[in-house]
């Protein structure tokens, strides 16, 4: 559903639901969202309870009622979509043939409409300002990864490649740059991911007893003197998992709002934007993470496909500016 903010940009109508924990019982309302969301003043919270945004098991609920351990709150709420300006994001295609397309996807767009993107992803960018037509995506990057994406431009194409995908026959190769000193030439990381039932991020990965195995392997490229350069090689491909894993491992992505120095940002940002005080813990106003590099074998054609994607402005100047 969309509506019309009073300067005419285009909102959307946003979903978020919390499953009240023990440690939250018997709170009222207004006092358990002041824990939840910091960042509001006690008056914009308020208004946002008097417009009718909150739902206890889906009944409306007001600011002096009590949340107990078996509620599932909502908030049903209009929010501004996030302005990217589509004139300025320029898309490399790497590579291009009668069934396939690589791209090297910027940093900072969403590959495809979501719930809170509608406009400006990369999908919609390579059609109205590039002309290509009915791409199907092979695999995604998060909005703030870049790197190489494929994409098929059949039916055929696309099933070949999601096959070698699901088979792991798709080698992908990714740097990222980490907070810190990383002890090891060479390491794994491997466990159970699922949901981080730790964390108040309700997307946050982490070890989960019930959770499927992860695998990425990793080899210290350059060490900084606070950062450092890291290639990871996933042998699966689970949400979040190279970012998941070296938060894990000890050494967090620069400028990573979930699995950084701070994860209640990513909620902040999500509400309200990047702030000033935000980039001042980030470093940054994304993470640094780009899948450089997909090999594979096409035995149709008889062909071995290797790709490579530069890094992006933005992580190269970082390294030159903080890391050098």
């Amino acid at each position: 559903m969309i509506s019309l903010s009073k300067n005419g940009k285009k909102k959307y109508l946003h979903k978020v639901s919390y499953e009240i924990l023990p440690l939250y019982n018997r709170y009222r309302l207004d006092r358990y969202l002041k824990i939840k969301m910091p960042w509001y003043s006690r008056n914009e919270l308020n208004s946002y309870i008097e417009n009718g945004e909150f739902f206890r098991n889906g009944k409306l609920i007001k600011k002096g009622n009590k949340l107990y351990s078996t509620d599932t709150l909502t908030r049903i709420y209009y929010k501004e979509e996030p302005f990217i300006d589509v004139a300025k994001i320029n898309i490399e295609i790497v590579y291009e043939d009668e069934e396939l397309l690589v791209v090297n996807k910027p940093p900072t767009i969403p590959v495809h409409p979501n719930s809170a993107y509608q406009s400006g992803t990369m999908l919609q960018i390579l059609e109205d300002k590039y002309n290509y037509s009915n791409l199907r995506l092979v695999h995604r990057l998060d909005k703030e990864t870049s790197g190489l994406i494929l994409l098929a431009k059949n039916k055929k194409m696309a099933a070949f490649l999601t096959k070698k995908l699901s088979s792991r026959n798709i080698e992908k190769k990714y740097l990222a740059l980490v907070d810190g000193i990383v002890k090891d030439k060479y390491f794994t990381v491997k466990f159970n991911m699922g949901i981080d039932k730790t964390s108040k991020i309700r997307i946050k990965q982490g070890v989960a007893d019930d959770g499927v195995i992860s695998h990425t392997e990793f080899t210290l490229i350059k060490q900084y003197e606070n950062y450092a350069l890291v290639e990871a090689l996933l042998k699966t491909g689970r949400q979040h998992q190279i970012r998941s894993h070296l938060s894990h491992y000890g050494n967090y992505i620069v400028g990573d709002k979930i699995y950084g120095v701070d994860e209640m940002i990513f909620d902040e940002f999500v509400e309200k934007g990047l702030t000033e005080n935000m980039l001042k813990k980030l470093k940054i106003n994304h993470h640094l993470l780009h899948a450089y590099k997909l090999s594979f074998y096409d035995e149709v054609r008889d062909k071995f496909f290797s790709f490579k994607a530069k890094l992006p402005k933005e992580f190269s100047n970082f390294i030159l500016k903080n890391a050098l």
